[in-house]
């Protein structure tokens, strides 16, 4: 059967156009996320074969009642694509247990990249050259690299690839002084990989989301330590130059005004703030939040907002990990944060205490700091499936739909947020909300019909309808889009086929 169809762009939604033809109906359906594309099944009532019309991917909704949107129709079915499940081929990726804890190669087979979002990480600095990572560092689009200019005006001078708060120079990489620590020089490494190392590349891990745009700020230095102006001046940064999220694996016991201040512009600003929940006090036990708030996981706002969204790590069974920080206002969300493989800084020629940097991945490492990337690598994949979603919506579907392990730890019950980051339901429900409102069905006689229009967004029993012209005219309806009015929206116009 020869069907003609096509698609309309109507403030901003895709419409969804099924033109009549011999007496039978076309169907097409679409959303604008861009993302590939898929077929449709149609089954008509008096034929015994099926019609296959292209559409771009989204999920399946409500079409189980289609045969309400037209009597012609029987059903209509995506005609769905069966591959294996995605395992990256990245040499170490069995060595990274906790990406199959929170369901993230389920969630690969449908959401692996995030390339438009920028992930601010205010850390001790990250090797920019490492070959996981170098493909996956943010690049300012208004700098020019390396011409001792201030291109863009924000009062630094070739920030092209990040910046470093501590020395206050341009290049973000980790150094070595003679006070430097190991853990000081690796931990910003180390974070970066379990956001975005660079998956299925044949190499080393994967990170949780496989592409985005790291921006590395330098605010810790080479022991570990940072003071409140730099924190205050990477975050400042961070939202001056678009970040989407910025995580914060980082503590420190005061309250800081400066710091909250910060946050609450990030906050305003819709930027999405992740932070680690700390780790063992000096009896060797988590901090209870409540009782010792530490900062800046818990410069969270006032009562009933949620500026920050606070980590607490889990191990390989759900349990709390010994070490993690715990509370009911302070904490959102748990994620692993025990025995974590990941990428780290390579400089053969430099070492700290003997121990020289001739590695590009090592382990394990633990910690609320560690578990905070897991939470902003998710975040990335919910904002790029979804990028509408306010940072409250955003917030939400993290939340949300974590794994509840209340059971598993009794002694800490509520005190672990939602549960444990369940990045399948999460990023599932951020597409599933952008499928449900952007599905619009609109049939269209072609010839041989009564030139009614009918509409139907899949879920209603019975679509609007209406007559284009005298319901005696057989000659067929065309449809078309544009701004008649110069409202600057676009109306629906027909005329005769």
């Amino acid at each position: 059967m020869n069907i003609f169809w096509r698609k309309l762009f109507i403030n901003g939604l895709i419409l969804a156009l099924v033109f009549f033809y011999a007496g039978w109906p076309a169907v097409n359906w679409a959303k604008n996320d861009g993302s590939q594309v898929l077929d449709l099944i149609v089954k008509f009532r008096q034929s015994s074969s099926y019609e296959r019309l292209s559409l771009p991917d989204t999920e399946y909704y409500g079409w189980q009642s289609c045969p309400a949107c037209h009597p012609d129709i029987e059903f209509m079915e995506l005609n769905q694509i069966f591959r294996p499940a995605i395992i990256p081929s990245d040499t170490f990726f069995t060595n990274q247990w906790y990406l199959e804890k929170i369901k993230a190669p389920q969630t690969w087979d449908f959401a692996r990249e995030a390339p438009k979002v920028v992930v601010a990480v205010l850390d001790s600095g990250i090797d920019i050259d490492h070959p996981d990572l170098r493909d996956n560092i943010w690049i300012n689009p208004k700098e020019i690299p390396n011409n001792g200019l201030d291109d863009d005006h924000n009062n630094y001078i070739d920030d092209w690839q990040g910046w470093d708060f501590v020395q206050s120079t341009n290049d973000p990489r980790p150094k070595f002084s003679a006070d430097a620590t190991e853990s000081g020089v690796s931990h910003g490494t180390v974070i970066a990989g379990v956001i975005a190392a660079s998956g299925n590349n044949a190499a080393g891990i994967s990170g949780v989301v496989w592409r985005t745009q790291i921006m590395p700020l330098m605010m810790l230095d080479d022991k570990g330590e940072g003071d409140t102006l730099k924190v205050v001046q990477a975050i400042e940064y961070a939202v001056e130059n678009g970040a989407d999220i910025i995580n914060l694996s980082f503590v420190g016991p005061g309250y800081s005004q400066l710091i909250n201040g910060a946050i609450q512009k990030a906050h305003q600003a819709g930027v999405l703030i992740i932070a680690a929940a700390g780790n063992e006090d000096k009896n060797g036990q988590g901090y209870d939040l409540d009782e010792t708030p530490l900062y800046p996981v818990c410069h969270d706002g006032p009562p009933g907002e949620n500026w920050v969204i606070g980590v607490a790590a889990s191990d390989g069974i759900d349990q709390k990990a010994s070490f993690s920080g715990s509370g009911y206002r302070c904490v959102d969300i748990t994620a692993p944060g025990v025995s974590i493989f990941s990428t780290v800084p390579y400089f053969p020629q430099k070492s700290v205490g003997g121990k020289y940097f001739q590695k590009y991945y090592d382990g394990y490492f633990s910690g609320t700091s560690i578990a905070a990337p897991i939470i902003s690598g998710v975040a990335a994949l919910v904002k790029a499936a979804n990028p509408g979603l306010s940072k409250a919506e955003a917030t939400r579907m993290i939340l949300d739909n974590a794994d509840n392990i209340n059971r598993l730890n009794p002694n800490y019950r509520d005190k672990l947020g939602h549960g444990r980051v369940n990045m399948l339901r999460a990023v599932s429900a951020a597409r599933d909300e952008l499928a449900a409102w952007q599905t619009i069905l609109l049939f269209a006689p072609m010839s041989a019909r009564p030139p009614e229009l009918s509409q139907s967004n899949g879920f209603e029993i019975k679509p609007e309808k209406i007559f284009a012209y005298d319901k005696n005219f057989r000659g067929g309806v065309n449809v078309a889009a544009g701004d008649v009015d110069g409202d600057g929206r676009d109306e629906i116009v027909v005329g005769a086929g």
